[in-house]
């Protein structure tokens, strides 16, 4: 019934069982992090309901199940942490629609298949984990749209594709790990940028 709630941390505690559907409830909460506690079972559909979030973390804890489509409805969320849980399947291309992110952590998973062709659409990511994982495919070209990247790990999937194509022009970028994939090709000339 905290429906002006705005804010709600609950990181860092021993807290149990699935995130209750009646979180859908507290649509103007604009951050929720549930970060280190011992969740488990998806993510409910109706946190598709929250569209005032700009901040969630649900990282470090057994949640599992393939990341609802209703993600995507969550076009406001600045940061996205969902590493180190359980969680499998290929990632919906619903998360297309999340063109503000900066910040997304998708690590320690079992994500499988392809990353959305036009998940750095926005162009505003500036730390992209994804290592830890099975993602097959190539990195998406739209990856060249994010010049404030400073961070990347990519490390530790089953990534492919020519690496001199991928990536453009990093200015602010001060790490990077594409070790443990299957890339070829040249080092681009661009990094000397």
């Amino acid at each position: 019934m905290l429906e002006s709630l705005n804010q709600l941390d609950l990181s860092s505690n021993v807290l149990t069982g699935r995130i209750p559907d009646s979180i859908r409830k507290l649509r103007n909460l604009s951050f929720l992090s549930l970060y280190k506690n011992q969740l488990s079972g998806p993510i409910p559909s109706s946190i598709g309901n929250m569209t005032m979030l700009t901040m969630l973390y649900l990282s470090h804890n057994n949640l599992s199940g393939c990341v609802p489509l209703e993600i995507g409805q969550l076009k406001s969320v600045v940061d996205l942490r969902l590493h180190d849980n359980k969680f499998h399947g290929p990632l919906s291309s619903e998360m297309n629609n999340l063109t503000h992110l900066k910040y997304l952590s998708l690590d320690a998973n079992e994500f499988t298949g392809h990353l959305p062709l036009d998940l750095f659409h926005g162009g505003l990511l500036e730390n992209f984990t994804t290592s830890y994982n099975y993602f097959s495919s190539s990195i998406p070209k739209s990856l060249k749209n994010c010049t404030g990247l400073y961070r990347v790990r990519l490390d530790w999937n089953q990534l492919t594709g020519n690496i001199s194509e991928v990536f453009g022009v990093y200015p602010l970028l001060d790490y990077i790990d594409l070790s443990y994939n299957n890339f070829y090709g040249e080092l681009s000339s661009k990094w000397g940028d």
